[in-house]
């Protein structure tokens, strides 16, 4: 899906018959408009729910993380069926729900800046430190030489890769900056597919 000025332009401006009702003051609020995701916890079901109350979609997950992805599948999935359908669903939603469809239109299935936008945004990937030395472990990368903090050995494609990782004994936690360093030095995405990794083989 892509929304082109042309579809945008032909919701908001204000002379066309099938969006009489929406006025000037609607237009020019758009940038101000504020969305106001909620959680709710199902003790027993174990599932995450994420709702969005001004577009009225949400999100299902067994965490916090999937029902996100889950509301972010929905949101898509009814801005596909928008622009294929904007000028019956114009008529049948409310203008002050249709100005929050438009806002979040605007970024052409754009995931990222969607969730952004709705105020969802990732938490920071974290390590601990023995978290990390545990990886560089099971990749039999290691220090050059002694206590140094450039480390050689075999990445997670199979070459030969060097990264920089500083150890203290009873360190805490590595910043989201170094994490993400080292998981592209090793080859992966980024620290949350080297997160999923460790989780998932070490």
């Amino acid at each position: 899906m892509r929304w082109k000025r042309g579809v945008l332009e032909r919701v908001v401006i204000c002379d066309k018959k099938e969006v009489s009702q929406l006025n000037r003051q609607h237009v020019d609020a758009m940038p101000n408009l504020k969305f106001s995701p909620t959680f709710d916890f199902d003790d027993e079901l174990h599932t995450y729910t994420v709702s969005l109350p001004e577009v009225g979609l949400y999100g299902v997950g067994a965490t916090r993380e999937d029902a996100v992805a889950d509301l972010l599948d929905s949101i898509m999935e009814y801005l596909l069926v928008y622009a294929a359908k904007t000028t019956i669903l114009t008529k049948l939603e409310p203008v002050d729900k249709l100005f929050y469809v438009l806002k979040l239109a605007q970024f052409n299935e754009d995931r990222e800046a969607i969730r952004e936008e709705i105020g969802l945004l990732a938490a920071p990937v974290r390590f601990d430190q023995g978290q990390i030395r545990q990886i560089l472990t099971y990749f039999q990368v290691a220090p050059i030489k002694p206590g140094g903090s450039i480390h050689v050995g075999i990445g997670k494609d199979g070459a030969w890769r060097t990264c920089k990782f500083d150890y203290h004994e009873g360190g805490g936690q590595v910043t989201a900056s170094a994490a993400e360093a080292i998981a592209k030095s090793l080859k992966f995405k980024d620290a949350a597919e080297m997160r999923k990794f460790f989780d998932e083989k070490i």
